[in-house]
Parts: structure tokens; sequence; C-alpha cells
């Protein structure tokens, strides 16, 4: 259970979360992408509060790596893109974020 828990993050920041187990982390970060129901309070991102913006578009915006990451025995095409259509500029864009070239 997470409790009074607020939490801003700049556009483009990256963030770790680090503590024990059991502490919260996972909790978080799945309340963060609407995966895990949230009983009080809300998520907002800016000002605009997650009912209005919709979890779809807040899972388009938001990347999460997890401490163990699936990864499909495909090409690292497939496991970015998920079966998505992404051109090559995209994929590299996403490489150089992820530091990956």
């Amino acid at each position: 259970m997470l409790d009074d828990v607020s939490l801003v993050i700049a556009p483009g920041e990256k963030v770790a979360l680090v503590g024990a187990s059991g502490g919260g982390k996972s909790t978080l970060v799945q309340a963060l992408l609407g995966l895990y129901p949230v009983k009080a309070g809300r998520i907002a991102y800016g000002d605009a509060d997650v009912a209005e913006i919709g979890w779809e578009t807040v899972r388009e915006h938001v990347g999460v790596v997890l401490q163990h990451p699936v990864l499909f025995n495909d090409s690292v095409r497939a496991n970015l893109t998920l079966g998505r259509e992404a051109d090559d500029a995209t994929l590299w864009q996403a490489l150089d974020i992820a530091q990956l070239t």
C-alpha cells in the first residue's frame, strides 16, 4: 500500500526507483501506468487528470524499464516495436535515448 505519495517528474527526465524489496516501487510504477487500481487520490500528468487524457495516451508517452525486463527471442526491432509500425529514424532515436548506440 502506498500512502501520501507526491511525485513531480519533468518531461524527459529519467528517474530510478530504488529501495528495499516490498517498498512499493513496482506498485508505484503500476499505478502510474494504470495497471494497479488507485483507491484514493488521483494521478495527473501536468495539470491533466489521467481520466481526461486516458491511459493509452499515458502509456504512449511514459517508458518503463523493469529490473528484469522481458525480451522476446526475436530482433531488436521486434522487441522495440512490439508489433507496432515504426520507421528506422524512430527506432534509432529510441536506441539513442536508451543509450544503446
